[in-house]
C-alpha cells in the first residue's frame, strides 16, 4: 500500500480510518496498529493536512471514490443518498421516504451537516462527517403530499437516475445522525460527476404517437429538445447543434475506438460526425 492510495481526492489529507476500512474492504473493528502509528508520523491532533512533500496530485474521482449506485427501485428499502442540484450548485443530501417506480422518482428527508461546536476549528478533513435531519428549509416541497411527523420534517423530491446511493458503510448514531465514511468534499464531487455523466447520457424518450411527418421542421426540432431533455444546459447544446445541421440531410458518424471505463456508469468514447449536403441534378 502506498501513501497515496490512503490520501483525500485532493491529495493533501490522509484519509480517516473507517474511510480506510470501506475503500480496502478490511473487516478489523479496532484501529489498525499501522494507521495509529502513520498518524503520528504524519498528522497532528488537529489536523490530517499532510505536508507538502507528502501531497500527491489531485485523483481522478471515477478512479478514486466506488462507481455510485443509482436506488433499487423495485425495493421499498430506504437508502442514503446524494444528488447533484445544479440550481444551487451544490449536493442535497438526505434518506429516501417514499419512491414511484412509475414515474421514477423519489422523495427524500433532508439532511444537513453537522458541526460539533466543541470541538476547535472543524475542518471538512479533521473527522468523519455527521449528518443531522433537516427541520425545514427551501428545500422543503410544500406540494409533498406525504404525512408531516417527526421523521419527515423537510421533504424534497428528485428524479431516481439522477441520485446516488451513500455507502452503505455509514454508521448510525443517536438522536437522528448519521456518520458518513466519505468526506463531504468526495461525495460532492462525485455526485456531480454522476449528475453529468446521467444527463449527458439520457436518450430522447419516444413519443407516445407517431409525427404526421417525419421531416421535423426547425421549429418543432426545438420544441422536442425542450420537452424530452432533461437538463437545461444541454438543451441549449441542442438547439445550437440543430440549428447548425439543420441544412443538411445527410450526416455519417464515426467513432475514435477510445472507449473508457467500459461496463460502468461512467461509459464514455470519442465521436465525430461529417455532413453531407445531397443534391441531384435533372437535366
Amino acid at each position: 500500500m502506498f501513501l497515496d492510495q490512503i490520501t483525500s481526492f485532493e491529495g493533501t489529507h490522509l484519509l480517516q480510518w473507517n474511510t480506510i476500512k470501506s475503500k480496502f474492504s478490511i473487516t478489523t473493528r479496532p484501529k489498525a496498529k499501522w494507521i495509529k502509528i502513520l498518524e503520528s508520523l504524519i498528522t497532528t491532533p488537529t489536523s490530517r493536512r499532510l505536508s507538502p512533500h507528502l501531497q500527491s496530485p489531485p485523483k481522478d474521482i471515477s478512479e478514486y471514490m466506488p462507481d455510485p449506485d443509482c436506488p433499487d427501485m423495485s425495493r421499498s428499502s430506504r437508502e442514503w443518498i446524494a444528488m447533484w442540484q445544479p440550481t444551487s450548485n451544490s449536493t442535497v443530501m438526505g434518506r429516501i421516504r417514499h419512491k414511484n417506480p412509475i414515474t421514477d422518482t423519489i422523495v427524500g428527508q433532508h439532511y444537513i451537516e453537522w458541526l460539533d461546536h466543541n470541538t476547535d476549528t472543524p475542518t471538512p478533513h479533521s473527522s468523519s462527517p455527521i449528518l443531522i435531519q433537516c427541520t425545514g428549509c427551501h428545500l422543503d416541497d410544500p406540494l409533498i403530499l406525504l404525512p408531516r411527523t417527526s421523521r419527515a420534517t423537510c421533504l424534497f423530491s428528485g428524479n431516481a437516475s439522477l441520485t446516488m446511493i451513500i455507502d452503505r458503510s455509514n454508521v448510525r448514531l443517536s438522536n437522528n445522525k448519521i456518520q458518513l465514511v466519505h468526506q463531504l468534499p468526495d461525495l460532492s464531487e462525485l455526485s456531480y460527476s454522476h449528475f453529468e455523466f446521467m444527463t449527458s447520457t439520457m436518450l430522447i424518450k419516444r413519443p407516445t404517437q407517431l409525427l404526421p411527418d417525419s421531416r421535423l421542421s426547425h421549429s418543432l426540432s426545438q420544441q422536442l429538445i425542450s420537452k424530452f431533455i432533461v437538463q437545461g444546459s444541454y438543451q441549449s447544446k441542442l438547439a445550437i447543434l440543430a440549428s447548425q445541421l439543420s441544412a443538411y440531410n445527410i450526416i455519417d458518424f464515426y467513432t475514435d475506438g477510445s472507449l473508457s471505463h467500459g461496463g460502468t456508469f461512467r461509459m464514455t468514447m470519442g465521436i465525430v460526425s461529417c455532413c453531407h449536403i445531397w443534391q441531384s441534378f435533372i437535366n
